[in-house]
């Protein structure tokens, strides 16, 4: 939810900012069915660990961001 200002707040479009807000959407119901899996395999603990270790380098990174990447 607060993507999207942070987003504006940098100089990134609307638009934009929306689609960033769909595609971390889209990546976590992704990511789910992938460490659903991946608990079978591993084991519940180091996949909690693994998806928070994730986690915890997207939100650095974001924390960093200061524009846009574009393809």
């Amino acid at each position: 939810m607060h993507l999207i200002p942070h987003a504006i707040d940098l100089g990134i479009s609307p638009s934009s900012a929306a689609g960033v807000l769909s595609t971390l959407g889209a990546l976590s119901i992704a990511g789910r069915f992938l460490m659903g899996g991946a608990v079978d395999r591993i084991g519940s603990r180091l996949a909690l660990i693994v998806s928070f270790g994730i986690l915890i380098s997207g939100m650095v990174w974001l924390q960093f961001s200061t524009k846009l990447y574009e393809i």
